[in-house]
């Protein structure tokens, strides 16, 4: 829940409803659980819920009857479960404020560049000039690239793919041997 709730929070990083937005779904997702406490604890209501495990609802609530299997607050004293960690936003104070920083000068979002990609795509004449570029220079994807550096590897050998600077490292411990 927590992690639904901080990916809200990225996403209308920029927004001014933030704080609204977060504190709703936070609303939502606390209330939820509270009712799911309630039923499951035999408490009635939400408002006794958040009376025993607080606002973020974090402490853990005691089994009413008489049960034979371990509760969850024994399990966690042994150290065989974790501890929940409460909702992350229970109040609007906890929410980051927008971030007011202006955007650079040429900034376009990542789906409008996508959609006027799309757009030269419906042109003809892009699509013709884009068909004719291939057809000249080729498409070559890196697996093609390091297969054929493989295969001149193979055929040429070690001595065709050594690099300037082995040249200058045998230089180097020539001039230092004599």
């Amino acid at each position: 829940m927590n992690k639904f709730l901080e990916t809200m929070a990225d996403w209308y990083k920029y927004a001014d409803n933030r704080k609204k937005v977060v504190g709703f779904c936070a609303y939502v997702v606390r209330s939820s659980l509270a009712k799911l406490y309630a039923a499951r604890y035999r408490l009635k209501s939400r408002a006794k819920v958040y009376g025993i495990a607080s606002r973020n609802l974090s402490r853990p609530l005691r089994e009413s009857t008489n049960n034979s299997a371990p509760e969850y607050s024994d399990l966690l004293r042994m150290g065989l479960v974790d501890p929940i960690e409460g909702v992350q936003f229970s109040h609007m104070s906890l929410i980051p404020s927008c971030d007011y920083t202006p955007f650079p000068r040429n900034w376009i979002p990542d789906h409008e560049r996508v959609l006027h990609e799309y757009i030269k795509l419906d042109n003809p004449k892009f699509f013709c000039d884009l068909l004719r570029y291939i057809k000249q220079k080729g498409l070559s994807i890196p697996q093609d690239e390091i297969s054929q550096m493989v295969w001149d590897y193979k055929t040429l050998g070690v001595r065709y793919f050594r690099s300037d600077r082995d040249k200058e490292v045998k230089a180097d411990l020539k001039e230092i041997t004599e």
